[in-house]
């Protein structure tokens, strides 16, 4: 039985899923949501040991941001147009995502907290991803995995092993 690790209650659903893509190796999507208090958690594993690996991929037209994207729980995202490092943290999730989709995380994140952040150094990155998610602004997507399952579909994706 697994228990909430926010509010202890049994009453958790814990859904495991096997997705295999023919260019890619075997991975499960593992999601645990707890029912009384809403906490919800996503992961990407796999039963193969990766090799750490950096991903670099430059996003120069508006059809890459379709480009499908799979980030594990242990990846970083850097976006250096905009100054953006994202390291992983204990509660970090992995996810099946587009290049836009990651975008969007972004943005949402950076909304519901601007709070905490310089608000105009905020908005000019906000304004900036709206540019990049129109296509209007080229820009580098760095993926530094050292679990190995994350994977940029594209041919254009430029991806480095045993990184540290």
């Amino acid at each position: 039985m697994v228990k909430c690790p926010v509010c202890g209650s049994e009453n958790v659903i814990n859904n495991t899923i096997d997705y295999s893509e023919k260019f890619f190796k075997k991975i499960l999507i593992s999601t645990i949501v707890c029912n009384s208090c809403g906490f919800k958690h996503s992961d990407i594993l796999t039963e193969e040991k990766g090799e750490s690996v950096e991903i670099n991929f430059f996003v120069e037209e508006k059809e890459d941001l379709n480009i499908l994207v799979v980030k594990s729980s242990k990846c970083s995202i850097e976006i250096p147009e905009i100054g953006l490092e994202i390291t992983p943290g204990p509660y970090s999730e992995g996810y099946i995502t587009t290049i836009e989709g990651i975008l969007e995380r972004i943005e949402n994140f950076l909304y519901e907290h601007m709070h905490l952040f310089e608000q105009e150094k905020v908005k000019k990155i906000m304004e900036k991803i709206k540019e990049m998610r129109n296509g209007n602004l080229k820009f580098h997507l760095i993926l530094k995995d050292s679990s190995g399952i994350s994977k940029i579909f594209s041919k254009k994706a430029k991806e480095l092993k045993n990184t540290k």
